[in-house]
C-alpha cells in the first residue's frame, strides 16, 4: 500500500475523532470499511463522509428539500441577453444546504432546450417550401452538470426552457418517496432586445449638425452669391458640386491636410 494513500487516511481519520467522533456505530463501521483498505475514490467519500457528519446535514435531507420545493432555479443577471455569460443556480431556501458535502452525493442534471415555434403552412406548395427555406433549424439542446453552470444562449432562439433533474447513486431522485415521477425542476427564458435609442442619438446627432450647419453657412452663401453672379443656373446640385471644389469648405469637411516638414 502506498505511503500517502496511508498517511491521508491517518489525517481523515484524525479529522473524524476531533469533529464527527459522535456519529452512529453505522456510520463508524461504514468509514473503517473505506479506510482499510484505501484508494483515491475511497479517500474522497471518507472525507465527504466526515464533512457531512461535522455538518449535521446528511444526503436524504437534500433530497427531502428538493422533493419539496424548496429549492429554485436563480439566474445572473435576471435580464438574459444572447450571447452573454449567465450564471444558472440552483439555490435552495436553507443557506446551509447550498454548502452541504450532502448535496456532492447528489448530481444535478441540466438541459436547456430551444423553445422555436413551428412555422405556419401555407395551402400554395412554392410558397410553402420558400418559407421553409428561410426559417432557420432549431438550435441542439444543451447539457450541463454541476449545481452551479455558466452558458451563453445563442441569438438562434428567442425562447428557452431550462430543465434541472437530479442523480442519486445513478438513479433519478423521484418527486415523491417511492413514486416513479422524475423530480424535475423548470424555468422559462425570454431573451432580451436590444432597442434603438432614436430620443438619445438625435440628442447627441443634433448639436453637431447644428455646428456643422453654422460652419458652412457663411462659405455656401459666399458662393451662391458668387455664382448668381456669374449667370449660371444655381440649382443646389450643382452649388453642392462647385461647393465641394472650394478649399474652405473642403477643409471643414474634410479637415486640413497634413503638411510634410
Amino acid at each position: 500500500m502506498r505511503a500517502d494513500l496511508q498517511l491521508t487516511a491517518l489525517e481523515i481519520l484524525r479529522d473524524f475523532l476531533f469533529l464527527a467522533s459522535f456519529a452512529s456505530p453505522a456510520v463508524k463501521g461504514r468509514l473503517k470499511e473505506m479506510l482499510a483498505t484505501p484508494s483515491y475514490t475511497e479517500l474522497h467519500a471518507a472525507r465527504l463522509l466526515v464533512r457531512e457528519i461535522s455538518e449535521g446535514v446528511d444526503v436524504d435531507e437534500v433530497v427531502i428539500a428538493l422533493q419539496n420545493r424548496e429549492a429554485a432555479i436563480e439566474m445572473t443577471p435576471q435580464a438574459v441577453w444572447a450571447n452573454e455569460k449567465q450564471n444558472l443556480t440552483l439555490a435552495f431556501k436553507k443557506s446551509k444546504l447550498d454548502t452541504a458535502a450532502a448535496r456532492l452525493a447528489i448530481r444535478c442534471e441540466w438541459t436547456l432546450t430551444a423553445n422555436v415555434p413551428q412555422p405556419k403552412t401555407s395551402k400554395l406548395p412554392l410558397l410553402g417550401r420558400l418559407r421553409q427555406r428561410k426559417v432557420r433549424s432549431p438550435p441542439d439542446a444543451y447539457t450541463a452538470y454541476g449545481w452551479e453552470i455558466y452558458n451563453c444562449f445563442p441569438d438562434t432562439a428567442m425562447d428557452w426552457v431550462v430543465n434541472a433533474r437530479f442523480y442519486r447513486n445513478g438513479q433519478p431522485v423521484p418527486k415523491t418517496a417511492g413514486g416513479t415521477d422524475i423530480l424535475e425542476y423548470k424555468r422559462e427564458i425570454r431573451l432580451q432586445v436590444y432597442k434603438q435609442d432614436w430620443g438619445n442619438r438625435v440628442e447627441r446627432v443634433f448639436p453637431e449638425a447644428i455646428q456643422l450647419f453654422a460652419a458652412l453657412l457663411v462659405p455656401l452663401a459666399t458662393l451662391a452669391v458668387t455664382q448668381s453672379t456669374e449667370g449660371t443656373t444655381g440649382r443646389w446640385w450643382e452649388l453642392i458640386g462647385v461647393g465641394f471644389g472650394s478649399e474652405m469648405i473642403r477643409s471643414i469637411l474634410m479637415g486640413k491636410p497634413e503638411q510634410n516638414p
